[in-house]
């Protein structure tokens, strides 16, 4: 095997495969990168049996095709050389030779590898454009639950043309053209930076791996078993909306912040509508030690003029985060709504208020 690259290239690749390489493991085979060289092209994958990146190599010059599996700490370290090119080459005993020049300097060094047949199979299934796939799956793992004892809610739904998440008080779901499947992963927050920018996805025949990529990366993650709560029992079917201001939302919820109390955290937000410029939303809260509220003027649209409805408090702030553009509801004891410009829905369970 040779070839010829960039350090920056090699830094790049290293980025990301070091996020899915295992950081510690029995078999050494897990800790390494294996390192494809085709006529045309060089690829580079690292699993730790959950997640499996391939990233093609940029820059690359092959002149000899091989295979060659390197530890990615080790190559890491070759991506902070001072060379505008590096050669690699390989060695005996699955080795990998690596040179490269400076003005004043002349490098090179062995990195020791293992036997390529030790590496695990790595499949990725073939993708589909999805454009807005990388940063729906990261804002909804916002949505999903932290930790939660019905484990499944920890996972992030992909599949059935949406992207969804839901952590038994509320739930993230945004529609887009996709391929037919369905899976259920876990998104870990060193891997949030990495799948935004993905823009492809694709399902594996036998229902067990999700492939999201772009060009030049594929990721591949393993699905998470079990039984996710049906998105179309949850979404509202009807309601009456308004448009709202994020902002002053927001800024209302945190004047209150001391007059939250107990566990539900209840905030309730009524609605008036006296004549055309006295329209408003009115936030309330209220412990035994202080309560307050904090009056928001805008138009309240098609909800009626005292219509009053009660949402944890902490939940209503991570709602806004999402910078919705309108809110809806039916009733005060049914699920609400945000909605954002791009179509992402965020569905809230009410408090009842008594």
């Amino acid at each position: 095997m040779k070839f010829t690259t960039t350090p920056k290239a090699v830094k790049a690749v290293c980025a990301v495969l070091a996020k899915a390489a295992a950081r510690s493991s029995t078999n050494r085979a897990l800790e390494c990168a294996r390192i494809v060289a085709h006529p045309d092209r060089v690829e580079v994958t690292a699993t730790d049996l959950e997640w499996a990146a391939t990233v093609v190599l940029a820059d690359a010059d092959v002149t000899e095709p091989g295979c060659r599996l390197v530890p990615v700490g080790e190559l890491a370290k070759i991506g902070k050389a001072k060379a505008a090119r590096i050669k690699f080459a390989g060695g005996a005993d699955h080795g990998l030779h690596v040179e490269w020049s400076t003005a004043r300097t002349n490098a090179n060094r062995t990195l020791n590898g293992e036997d390529p047949a030790q590496f695990p199979e790595v499949r990725h299934a073939d993708t589909s454009p999805c454009p807005e796939l990388g940063p729906s799956v990261v804002d909804a793992k916002r949505y999903a639950g932290k930790e939660a004892a019905r484990f499944i809610l920890n996972s992030i739904r992909i599949g059935d043309g949406a992207v969804c998440a839901c952590d038994g008080r509320s739930l993230y779901h945004k529609t887009m053209p996709m391929p037919e499947g369905v899976g259920l992963i876990g998104l870990p927050r060193f891997m949030e930076a990495t799948v935004r920018g993905l823009d492809r996805v694709g399902f594996s025949e036998c229902g067990r791996f999700v492939t999201m990529a772009r060009d030049g990366l594929r990721i591949t993650c393993r699905v998470t078993e079990g039984s996710f709560p049906d998105p179309a029992q949850i979404l509202p079917k009807s309601g009456r909306g308004c448009k709202i201001d994020p902002t002053a939302w927001t800024e209302a919820i945190d004047a209150l912040d001391g007059c939250f109390s107990g566990e539900n955290n209840l905030a309730v937000l009524r609605f008036a509508s006296l004549n055309g410029s006295a329209a408003h939303v009115a936030v309330a809260a209220k412990n035994g030690d202080a309560s307050g509220a904090v009056r928001i003027n805008q138009g309240i649209g098609k909800i009626g003029d005292g219509f009053a409805i009660g949402f944890n408090a902490d939940c209503l702030r991570a709602a806004l985060k999402l910078d919705p553009e309108r809110f809806r509801a039916g009733s005060p004891n049914t699920a609400a709504e945000f909605v954002t410009g791009s179509g992402a829905r965020l569905v809230l369970m009410p408090i009842i208020i008594d």
